[in-house]
C-alpha cells in the first residue's frame, strides 16, 4: 500500500491561464473526493503565452505519460472528460 506524502509546488504562469490550472487541479481533487475516474486535458500552448515555471520541492521520477503515437491504428486512444484551455 503506499504512503500519503505532502509537498510543494511553486509555480510562475501568465495571469490569463491561473484559473483553467487551477481549475483543472480543482476538478482532480473532486474526481479524488467523488471516487470518479475520469480523463483529464489541459491545452499547453507553447506557441502562445503559457510558458510556465514550476519548482518542486521533491525528487520524482519523471513519467513519459501515454501518447497517441505509441496507439496501434486499431486501438482507440481514450479522449478527455475534460480539457482546460485559457483560449
Amino acid at each position: 500500500m503506499s504512503k500519503e506524502v505532502t509537498f510543494d509546488i511553486k509555480v510562475t504562469m501568465n495571469e490569463r491561464w491561473v484559473d483553467d490550472f487551477c481549475s483543472m487541479l480543482n476538478w482532480m481533487q473532486s474526481c479524488g473526493n467523488l471516487g470518479h475516474s475520469s480523463i483529464v486535458g489541459f491545452y499547453s500552448d507553447g506557441d502562445g503565452d503559457f510558458r510556465p515555471k514550476f519548482e518542486i520541492d521533491r525528487e520524482y521520477e519523471k513519467k513519459n505519460g501515454f501518447w497517441r503515437k505509441d496507439y496501434k491504428q486499431s486501438d482507440r486512444f481514450p479522449k478527455p472528460e475534460v480539457i482546460f484551455d485559457a483560449g
